[in-house]
């Protein structure tokens, strides 16, 4: 059985390892802006002090995170790591990549910082125009599904041990073909002052 928390302030961050060392398996970084710490920071800062609990942002409403503060907190984070991932699993998420037509522009902050070469990686479910796709058994969408099957191993092409960017996004894009019967594309945006960088080591 699993268990979760939900945190929210960055100067608090020993509250995350502690519920890691008592057995909890997943955390939600409450993302209230003006309210809480950054939840992207505060998902940093946890990164580094943990090893096994699963990270990510409780949003509630994600139509209420402007999209300049987004783009803004991975900057931020970006200026910390040198190279960050971009994960959209969401309908028309090729938006952000750059990958749509006749979309508005409320993602347009984050798509500049896609296209700025600041060294972030974007992977999105779908092309801009698409609806993506999730199963009940799978627990997600089909993008995460397949994201969360090449980190486990089998986006790595050549047995190395390592999965690459190129690796994943070959992985990532056949595997959600299978899984949809030909459904949403997903599109990756690496910058140009990128050629191809390692995201993650099985085994």
């Amino acid at each position: 059985m699993d268990f979760g928390i939900s945190h929210a302030k960055i100067d608090e961050i020993g509250f995350i390892t502690h519920a890691e060392n008592l057995g909890y398996t997943h955390c939600w970084v409450t993302d209230s802006q003006s309210l809480r710490s950054d939840a992207f920071a505060v998902l940093a800062l946890a990164a580094q002090q943990t090893r096994t609990i699963k990270l990510g942002v409780g949003v509630a409403v994600a139509g209420l995170r402007l999209a300049p503060v987004t783009a803004c907190s991975i900057a931020t984070i970006n200026r910390l790591a040198s190279k960050t991932l971009l994960l959209v699993d969401t309908c028309k998420s090729g938006a952000v990549t750059g990958k749509r037509r006749g979309v508005s522009d409320f993602t347009e902050a984050l798509r500049d910082l896609l296209h700025a070469e600041t060294g972030t990686i974007g992977m999105a479910a779908s092309t801009g125009q698409e609806l993506s796709q999730e199963r009940p058994e799978w627990g997600h969408g089909a993008f995460t599904k397949a994201l969360l099957e090449g980190l486990a191993g089998k986006a790595d092409v050549n047995g190395d041990g390592i999965v690459d960017i190129k690796e994943m996004d070959l992985y990532v894009t056949n595997r959600v073909k299978d899984l949809t019967q030909g459904g949403p594309h997903p599109t990756t945006e690496i910058p140009r002052i990128m050629t191809n960088i390692p995201i993650a080591t099985w085994r």
